[in-house]
């Protein structure tokens, strides 16, 4: 008998702890509500884990902020838990209704016990019970055989009907995949897609009867190295074509995305996005559709030491409640973002999943940028109380050092404030500030002009230029943003690229949208919207080579 299948889920552990001690009865009808309830599950779905246990238990738990539990995960997990908890509970065959072995359901369906193995990862539940002699079998319920039937028969009959290839037909197969992939240069995938057409079998069956049989690499190109692997990468960030990097590259279009996806992935990973509290998506939804965060206007930041004295001047200190709410949305976006990079298969990311985890980043880069903005007093309370002097009266190179270091402690802080557990981003950030200022407060003390003495003069340093800080706000940003230099020309564009452009990257005053939610709102299909992105920002590109004035050193990679 396999060893029990480790529980993901913490809901659904604890709660197979807490039935240890349950009354047999009370725990043969669980496990049948969750039987019942793996037939039900979307796996593209996301459940709320209260949920969960309410259709198992009947009861409802308190949970303050109920993680999401992505259908595919929690489908899988189900099998795990109605394993464990009947192993546990020790029952017997005579506790169960009819029911059939794992042999037999496998002599029913016509499949191996290996098909039997992926169809419980995709809802058929089995038990484990103990017979007369104290032997553990896996027993499948009628109930759940049936609703499995109901659902998958088609699966079901084609597995059963498949027979496997011989050896004689398996040595003739390989040696026509490899004559075509010497003869026309196709790969693996490409001989393999012929192959399965031809034989009436699947394109991965065929594929693996390749690679056992023949060694591609002395026919096709090997596997990508990671410096390859980059270079397809930035030039999907350049809006190359897919096709014309595939053919570069010797490989079909679908390799090409999928390898971008995996990069986009592994970049969503590297930045270690919050993944709890979860929000509830109603809430989020609700809390999106505010006006206060529905209509994101971006923060301009101060491009001198004189603008920003005066801005922080002007600004104040920050209304609790607004501040509360940018903050809440801005973590929820982050959570969410957080999940789903968490969640998604690494070996073949989905689209969407990314498409939508980087528009929540781009909004939450919006958000942090203003929570920052509304601190700039703050900062210069800061900065002059702890110098004894104000900015204008340091040298212009100590005052925009003294600048950049107090503005990116304020970033860390508002990176990492949580609303939820309550106090204001001023407590964190006046510490963050404080020990920044500290650690360059002994170069500019003992230079001239910051302390006595005629110093500086304060029309020059007033002068001093700043660095766009909402480019830092996020490590994101340099990654998915648009460079400056290509902003202020998106509406010059043809159509439709200015539009999706513009909505991908918030230019409307609206939240940054996904290629789907872009289409959707202009009646278009998502490859359409794909597109006129990518054209989009070939034009951007082009316009800016030929001006490279007006580039304002934008990075040469677009998000």
């Amino acid at each position: 008998m396999p060893r029990l299948t480790r529980l993901r889920i913490g809901a659904l552990a604890d709660l197979a702890q807490q039935l240890r001690f349950a009354p047999k009865k009370r725990i043969i009808a669980q496990l049948a509500s969750a039987t019942a309830l793996a037939n039900e599950i979307d796996p593209d779905g996301a459940y709320p884990e209260d949920w969960v246990v309410f259709r198992i238990t009947g009861y409802r738990p308190e949970i303050d902020s109920p993680a999401l539990i992505v259908g595919e995960a929690l489908r899988g997990d189900l099998s795990a838990f109605v394993e464990r908890v009947s192993d546990r509970a020790r029952l017997t065959e005579g506790d169960l209704p009819e029911h059939l072995r794992l042999d037999e359901l496998a002599a029913r369906w016509g499949v191996s016990r290996k098909t039997l193995e992926r169809a419980r990862r995709q809802g058929l539940i089995a038990q484990r019970c103990r017979d007369d002699l104290g032997g553990v079998h896996l027993v499948f319920t009628l109930g759940a055989i049936e609703r499995y039937e109901r659902r998958r028969g088609e699966s079901v009959r084609a597995a059963g009907a498949f027979d496997r290839i011989d050896s004689e037909s398996a040595r003739r197969l390989a040696r026509v995949g490899e004559r075509a992939m010497r003869r026309f240069g196709w790969s693996a995938n490409e001989a393999a897609t012929r192959l399965a057409h031809r034989a009436g079998r699947g394109r991965e069956t065929m594929r693996q009867l390749l690679l056992r049989s023949i060694d591609p690499s002395s026919i096709a190109p090997g596997a990508m190295t990671p410096r390859q692997r980059r270079i397809i990468d930035r030039a999907a960030r350049r809006a190359i074509p897919t096709a014309v990097i595939a053919r570069r590259y010797d490989r079909s279009p679908d390799a090409i995305r999928l390898i971008v996806h995996q990069r986009r992935l592994s970049r969503l990973r590297r930045w270690r996005l919050p993944t709890e509290p979860a929000i509830d998506p109603g809430a989020l939804d609700e809390l999106l559709r505010r006006p206060l965060v529905r209509k994101p206007a971006r923060f301009e930041a101060p491009e001198t030491i004189g603008a920003f004295v005066r801005i922080a001047d002007e600004s104040g200190k920050p209304d609790a409640a607004t501040e509360r709410t940018l903050a809440t949305a801005h973590r929820a976006l982050l959570t969410r973002a957080g999940i789903i990079a968490t969640q998604m298969s690494r070996s073949n990311p989905r689209a969407a999943d990314l498409d939508r985890a980087e528009a929540d980043l781009r909004f939450a880069s919006i958000l942090r940028a203003r929570l920052v903005g509304s601190e700039l007093a703050l900062v210069r309370g800061a900065i002059e109380g702890r110098l004894g002097v104000t900015l204008t009266a340091l040298a212009p190179a100590h005052a925009t050092l003294i600048h950049d270091a107090s503005i990116d402690a304020l970033i860390q802080s508002a990176a990492g404030f949580n609303p939820a557990r309550g106090g204001r981003l001023a407590a964190p950030a006046g510490l963050a500030i404080n020990k920044a200022l500290a650690e360059v407060e002994r170069t500019i003390r003992d230079r001239p002009g910051t302390r006595g003495g005629a110093g500086p003069d304060p029309g020059e340093t007033s002068q001093a230029p700043l660095r766009d800080w909402t480019r830092r706000v996020a490590p994101w940003c340099q990654w998915l943003d648009l460079p400056p230099g290509f902003v202020g020309r998106v509406h010059s564009l043809p159509g439709p690229s200015d539009r999706t452009l513009s909505l991908m990257h918030a230019l409307d005053a609206c939240p940054p949208r996904t290629p789907a939610e872009i289409a959707e709102q202009l009646g278009l299909s998502r490859l359409a919207v794909v597109r006129s992105l990518s054209l989009g920002t070939r034009l951007l590109r082009e316009s800016v080579r030929c001006d490279p004035s007006a580039s304002d050193g934008a990075p040469t990679s677009v998000g």
